[in-house]
């Protein structure tokens, strides 16, 4: 009997548990680090990018009230140097638009995943590879 009742309130935590991990709703509130960059290129091409130790480094937070850290490293003359900045940004969920305002440029994102673990942004799109035809570009970010 014990063990019917001891199974029976474990089976009502699990339950409860993965109901409440359905009903919360992702924000984008937190920090991100880049995790890859692909672009799909008019011509057909696909290319992905992931970043080097030094680039790994990289991370936007998104904070709440709209304020916006961004944090990006690149390799420059053999060492790793950052670019931080600061802006805003807003997010319409229903849309699944993010506006990013950094250095006085404002660029659009249409939101593909998000979730506890991956933010996934398709950017505006844009003569990437310049052959003068519009390429898409995606950015992969991780918690």
């Amino acid at each position: 009997m014990k063990k019917i009742l001891l199974m029976a309130v474990v089976a009502g935590f699990a339950l409860t548990a993965c109901k409440k991990d359905d009903d919360e709703v992702p924000s984008i509130v937190g920090t991100w680090k880049v995790n890859k960059y692909t672009y799909k290129y008019a011509n057909g091409k696909f290319e992905t990018e992931t970043p080097d130790a030094c680039e790994a480094k990289t991370n936007f937070t998104f904070k709440e009230g709209g304020s916006l850290i961004s944090d990006e490293y690149y390799s420059g003359s053999g060492t790793c140097k950052s670019d931080y900045s600061t802006g805003t940004y807003n997010y319409k969920e229903n849309e699944k638009d993010l506006y990013v305002s950094l250095d006085g440029n404002t660029m659009r994102f249409k939101v593909i995943t998000i979730n506890n673990f991956e933010l996934v942004l398709l950017g505006e799109k844009d003569d990437y590879d310049g052959d003068g035809k519009d390429d898409e570009y995606t950015m992969y970010l991780k918690r």
